[in-house]
């Protein structure tokens, strides 16, 4: 089960790069070389012109060819053969130029694709408690928020309505956590010590970090240990890689297979993150030599005990 997935047609994926470009040229250098071979784009142009600065014309290159609409049938093959069995699909509160947004758009195309889930993007500055109300009623199984992005502190004051409001639904909330690449914003403004006081304030409100919260795997671990309704997904991270000296996940790989193997869920972080299919990267799971049943509950049996709260 992936529980950070993107499935995005062609003006969802323009919000999405066009937002990352907005937070400066560091986002696209980094991330423009890795999309192309996703996006079938030709990587030396988007490379000539990351070096002249122009921006908007690497998002052109990059969404050029990316499909137009979204396809449900496929989509649903595509997981087939993944051995995908159920899947979070994350949107955004972006506005699209037909009116509508990535939340709405992925909520009537997921409705045709066996066990996907939309977690809906919510914006903690603009929105308020009647959109996420009415998400709900359109079919939205829980929330996402990246506080990096709007420069807040999830813990802030001005941010109580959303986890208030979320508790009193009963859905799950997914946080972008740990590093980002903004030099703006504090690179703790989602850490373990906002998920500390989150779940605290919050205690029937299940909240997943997501991302791992690197490179505060030790402190998320202790955090985990505290608040049981504490999840941390692993998106964007190869689990081949967790166990080499220096990468920061051995206090999740010794404690994950322990204290907190209920609390670990399998992600992927979007189709051009790792260079190899998601069933390659999941499948890295059982090389950690975690028991066999540990390592199934964090690729299926937690996110199944997740999802089925989202879905209640």
């Amino acid at each position: 089960m992936d529980v950070c997935a993107l499935w995005l047609d062609r003006d969802s994926w323009r919000a999405l790069i066009q937002r990352l470009a907005g937070f400066g040229p560091r986002y696209l250098t980094r991330f423009a070389p890795l999309m192309t071979r996703w996006a079938q784009a030709d990587p030396a142009l988007v490379i000539r012109l990351l070096d002249a600065g122009d921006l908007d014309r690497v998002v052109d290159v990059l969404v050029a060819d990316l499909p137009v609409d979204l396809d449900p049938a496929q989509r649903a093959e595509q997981n087939q053969q993944e051995g995908i069995t159920a899947e979070v699909l994350h949107g955004m509160a972006e506005v699209l130029p037909d009116g509508s947004t990535v939340n709405h758009r992925l909520l009537e195309a997921s409705r045709e694709v066996p066990g996907a889930q939309v977690w809906a993007g919510i914006s903690l500055t603009a929105d308020q408690p009647s959109t996420m109300l009415r998400l709900v009623e359109e079919g939205a199984r829980g929330f996402t928020v990246s506080p990096f992005d709007e420069a807040i502190s999830p813990c802030a004051s001005a941010c109580e309505w959303f986890f208030r409001t979320a508790s009193e639904i009963g859905v799950p909330v997914w946080l972008h956590s740990g590093a980002h690449l903004r030099s703006d914003v504090a690179m703790d403004i989602c850490s373990w010590q906002e998920f500390d006081r989150l779940a605290e304030r919050w205690p029937d409100l299940t909240l997943v970090a997501g991302h791992g919260c690197w490179p505060w795997l030790r402190e998320m671990v202790a955090v985990m240990q505290r608040h049981p309704q504490v999840y941390l997904e692993i998106s964007t991270h190869r689990p081949a890689r967790m166990p080499r000296p220096g990468s920061g996940f051995a206090p999740l790989i010794e404690f994950g297979g322990s204290t907190v193997a209920g609390q670990v869920l399998f992600g992927s972080g979007g189709p051009w993150v790792h260079r190899k299919p998601r069933h390659h990267v999941a499948a890295e799971v059982h090389e950690l030599g975690l028991d066999p049943q540990v390592a199934r509950a964090w690729l299926h049996d937690n996110a199944t005990r997740l999802l089925q709260e989202g879905a209640a």
